[in-house]
């Protein structure tokens, strides 16, 4: 390859410039973009299954657990 250096044409050596600095190019700007968002999304994931139980639901589960520990303390036999 290297004796066909000096008998490139025009076409050829912007062909061959093209492709060893430009031809991925796409990807790797995609990759730059991407990358983070896909981190963010990561964390709004993370986030959203954090906190997915909301406060009105945690009362009624504390409301609940209170009115079964009034019937099991009903229940208790002192004596």
């Amino acid at each position: 390859m290297q004796e066909r250096y000096p008998n490139l044409t025009g076409p050829e050596i912007e062909k061959l410039y093209w492709r060893k600095w430009f031809e991925d190019i796409n990807g790797r700007i995609v990759a730059l973009v991407r990358e983070p968002l896909d981190a963010e999304l990561k964390d709004i994931e993370m986030l959203e299954n954090r906190y997915a139980q909301t406060i009105d639901e945690m009362d009624a589960e504390i409301l609940a657990a209170e009115k079964e520990l009034e019937a099991m303390q009903g229940e208790l036999v002192v004596g």
